[in-house]
């Protein structure tokens, strides 16, 4: 290389910087990306005690990484490239066979023994204070533990079907569903997003006729449900932290009842219906079910005059639950517990709760879950 070739090549670089940052600096910010459905960094606030302890530099390294110019592009390249180079994974999602993806799971036994602790004494309180309340147990496995079969070899998947099974004697007051011997027998059905951590409507429909004992209601046929495919652009949770383009998208049924049922926002008072048109023009199109996260929340049943009430604490794997169940209810309430404020004791004890169904996935089990709202 000639010296004008060298002058040329560092021109070129410095208006590649100089490019780049006024790129940066002029863009307009968003705060929340909808590619990751998550929300980003804002700029941190600079002062003397933060700049000494380092949290104004940590800060500004997630703010200018959050807020790269063409982001979605970048993070597609890298996926791209992972997958290209043979890794197994990127960004804890494996790239599996059959168009599946799949999270990494490795079992947190201080989170989920913890969580146990805390539903065994909510039992407990429960017997003593509810006797009259049923309380029941569903936690939904991870989609890996029902493929395993298109997972990568050698990954990383800590079989949750004990854990499960554990659940019934450490939890004697709760009524416990085996929700893997379930649904394990339909795997080869759309039961799970392949893009996504959730399950579908469908996998939710075989755990509901499972429930209709243990809640003692007639559950409804297949036929019953008018299934309507109302979306086939669904790209969820793993699709985005892979960042693979060339994965096919997900399509989303939904179980539409002849019975066209609302809930009502138990905080605003304001009535919404239970399938939200609105996300299936977004990213987070799975919020089409329950109207994306609702914190507390009852469906009323007008043609049901049984008097029954069902509470459901949740995550947001009873989205795709809650309008089913809610055919047989009277009153069918969602409390989630992250946003949940009140005193779930003196709500509990003011209602007449016939039941409680407690539902989660594996994976949320598997964390922290903040259950010490249920002791108070």
């Amino acid at each position: 290389m000639n010296e004008q070739q060298a002058k040329r090549a560092v021109l070129l670089l410095v208006a590649c910087f100089l490019t780049f940052g006024l790129w940066f600096t002029f863009q307009p910010k968003q705060q929340f990306f909808a590619y990751e459905n998550r929300y980003l960094q804002r700029f941190p606030e600079l002062s003397w005690q933060t700049l000494s302890d380092g949290r104004f530099t940590r800060a500004f390294e997630t703010y200018v990484t959050d807020h790269f110019p063409a982001r979605k592009l970048w993070l597609q390249l890298k996926g791209t490239s992972e997958w290209l180079l043979g890794k197994a994974e990127n960004n804890g999602v494996y790239f599996g066979t059959n168009n599946w993806l799949f999270e990494t799971w490795n079992l947190n036994n201080s989170h989920w023994k913890a969580n146990v602790s805390q539903l065994a004494t909510f039992g407990t309180w429960a017997h003593e204070q509810l006797p009259a309340t049923q309380l029941n147990l569903l936690l939904v496995p991870t989609s890996s533990q029902l493929y395993s079969e298109s997972l990568p070899w050698f990954a990383a998947n800590d079989t949750q079907a004990h854990l499960l099974s554990e659940l019934t004697p450490a939890l004697p007051d709760w009524n416990v569903t085996d929700t893997l011997s379930t649904l394990y027998p339909y795997r080869d059905q759309a039961l799970y997003f392949q893009t996504d951590h959730h399950w579908t409507q469908l996998g939710a429909f075989y755990a509901y006729q499972q429930l209709a004992d243990s809640l003692d209601f007639q559950a409804h046929p297949f036929d019953f449900w008018q299934w309507e495919t109302v979306s086939t652009s669904f790209t969820g949770s793993y699709y985005a932290k892979a960042s693979v383009p060339f994965y096919s998208a997900d399509a989303i049924r939904a179980a539409k009842s002849p019975t066209q049922l609302d809930y009502v926002n138990l905080e605003t008072g304001l009535s919404e219906p239970l399938y939200s048109q609105r996300y299936l023009s977004q990213n987070d199109q799975y919020g089409y079910f329950l109207n994306g996260t609702p914190a507390f929340t009852q469906i009323q049943n007008p043609t049901q005059q049984n008097g029954k009430h069902l509470v459901m604490i949740k995550d947001s794997y009873a989205h795709v639950l809650a309008p089913l169940l809610a055919e047989h209810y009277e009153r069918v309430t969602v409390i989630d517990l992250r946003f949940f404020n009140q005193s779930l004791h003196a709500y509990l004890q003011a209602e007449q709760v016939d039941q409680l169904l407690f539902i989660a996935g594996a994976t949320t089990f598997n964390t922290d879950m903040q259950l010490g709202k249920l002791q108070r």
